[in-house]
C-alpha cells in the first residue's frame, strides 16, 4: 500500500466510524462506478461457510446488458442455462436491472457490484469464467 492509498484508507475509516455513517454508505453507492475487475458473464460464487464442500452458497453475475443477478442456491453458470431459462428453472435467482433497464432497486444493483468484488477478494478460486466475459466499466453515470 502506497502513501496515497494509506491516506485514503485512513480517511474512509474516519468517515465510516463517524455519526454520518449512513450518509457515507449512501453516497458511496450513489457515486460507485462499474469496477474495472467486475466482468459480465462471469459468476462470482462463494460457498456458504457451512457447505461442507457442497457447491451451495451465493453467486452474483451481470448479464451482457448490465443487469445484476443474484443466486442463492447453486452455481448457475456451471448449469449452462440460457438467460431466459435461468429465471424459470431456478426459483432462488433474482434480477436487478440497471438504471437504463428500468431498474427499481438501483442501490441493490450497485451493492451487487460490491458483492461481486468482495467475492473476488475472498475467493478468487471460486470465480467461474465464461469465454465471452467482458467489463462494463464504461457504463454511464448512475448505472
Amino acid at each position: 500500500m502506497n502513501k496515497r492509498q494509506k491516506k485514503i484508507e485512513v480517511t474512509i475509516g474516519k468517515l465510516l466510524s463517524s455519526e454520518d455513517h449512513d450518509f457515507v454508505v449512501r453516497t458511496f453507492l450513489e457515486k460507485l462506478k462499474w469496477p474495472i475487475d467486475v466482468k459480465t458473464d462471469i459468476e462470482y460464487f462463494v460457498n456458504e461457510d457451512d457447505s461442507d464442500g457442497a457447491r451451495r452458497g451465493i453467486g452474483v453475475h451481470f448479464l451482457s446488458n448490465g443487469d445484476g443477478v443474484i443466486n442463492l442456491t447453486e452455481c448457475i453458470i456451471e448449469s449452462h442455462f440460457s438467460q431466459s431459462d435461468i429465471f424459470s428453472t431456478h426459483p432462488h435467482v433474482y434480477r436487478f436491472r440497471n438504471w437504463f433497464g428500468g431498474g427499481r432497486s438501483l442501490y441493490v444493483h450497485k451493492a451487487l457490484l460490491v458483492l461481486a468484488h468482495a467475492v473476488m477478494i475472498d475467493k478468487d478460486e471460486e470465480v467461474i469464467v465464461e469465454p465471452n466475459s467482458k467489463s462494463l466499466e464504461n457504463e454511464k453515470d448512475g448505472g
